[in-house]
């Protein structure tokens, strides 16, 4: 069965090895934390109380949560089905 987090990684992987729309090398160490994302986002979380959560978990500032969640967002976007 393929699931809601697989899609994401698969989504995440594939930009990431065909160098589009701007994703950085780098960021193959953030794909657990878009997926944790994701997974609060569709339980109906609030995205500043999500921030808050995953720049605690993950020990990075709000401000690059952000940026990170953004940029994989945009990226991801045309990979939805």
């Amino acid at each position: 069965k393929v699931t809601e987090e697989w899609k994401a990684l698969q989504c995440v992987f594939y930009r990431m090895l065909t160098f589009e729309l701007g994703l950085k090398i780098s960021d193959y160490k953030y794909v657990d934390l878009y997926i944790d994302y994701e997974n609060m986002y569709n339980k109906g979380y609030k995205v500043i109380y999500i921030v808050t959560v995953l720049s605690s978990k993950y020990r990075i500032s709000e401000r690059e949560i952000y940026k990170i969640i953004n940029r994989m967002k945009k990226d991801c976007a045309s990979c939805s089905v």
